[in-house]
């Protein structure tokens, strides 16, 4: 199964996806280039992200792909970290 989590802020505007990996651990994509491995606690309820409102899975369609080049694994998000999405 392939599976996402949606994120929303307060007022219920989607600010985030994250998508979840063979391994358990989410992964998800900050501006150009930025990708990201995480548990999925670490980013909710966090104020540049929001809250996890919806989970969505579906029949995965075959292996899943590597992990892009150069991906960041962090523990928690840094303060000085810039959220801009595209």
């Amino acid at each position: 199964m392939e599976k996402i989590a949606i994120f929303a802020d307060a007022d219920g505007a989607p600010t985030h996806a994250a998508r979840q990996l063979p391994s358990g651990r989410w992964t998800s994509k900050f501006g150009k280039g930025i990708d990201f491995e995480h548990d999925l606690e670490t980013l909710n309820g966090d104020p540049a992200v929001g809250t996890i409102v919806r989970y969505m899975r579906r029949a995965s369609p075959g292996p899943p792909p590597p992990p892009p080049a150069g991906l960041i694994v962090v523990d928690s998000l840094d303060d000085n970290l810039e959220c801009v999405f595209d």
